[in-house]
């Protein structure tokens, strides 16, 4: 399910394609930038401080995909502390904008990881074929087992 969720799907559950994937990078940064028009010096310095940690290098690491967690939950701390510099008015309306910026992270880091995480993909679906064949085969076996020498019997 992890990988799963490494690989960009649209709501219908296809995969969105590098093409697909950079549209919708550019349609959801048009709109942060649209929040952050008009707000206030102390907001923009906010999000400012986090915006550095979007990914927006293209890397093909395996260890990339498999350390993601770690990077959401640093991303996530520096959001909160960023969060609580603002005074209460200012906090709702950053909340909003780190919203719209974590989407923006989280579809570069979809668009960066994307060849190692179908990379990754492939080869769990290669690993899990032959071991999901293996126990099928044993249970099939141990129920046939089961019937051949009457242990119902005893149940």
């Amino acid at each position: 399910r992890y990988l799963f969720t490494a690989i960009p799907h649209s709501i219908a559950g296809t995969e969105l394609s590098q093409e697909e994937l950079t549209q919708a990078i550019t349609r959801e940064q048009t709109h942060l930038d649209e929040m952050l028009q008009n707000k206030s010096e102390a907001i923009k310095q906010a999000m400012a401080s986090t915006k550095v940690m979007v990914k927006k290098d293209t890397t093909d690491s395996l260890m990339d995909v498999l350390l993601r967690f770690q990077d959401d939950m640093a991303y996530n701390r520096e959001v909160k502390k960023a969060l609580r510099s603002l005074d209460w008015q200012d906090r709702q309306m950053a909340g909003q904008i780190a919203e719209q910026q974590q989407k923006v992270r989280t579809l570069n880091s979809q668009l960066a990881m994307l060849d190692a995480a179908r990379k990754m993909m492939n080869l769990w679906h290669i690993i899990h074929f032959p071991m999901g064949l293996t126990l099928f085969s044993s249970a099939f076996i141990h129920i046939a087992a089961v019937h051949f020498y009457g242990a119902a019997k005893f149940l």
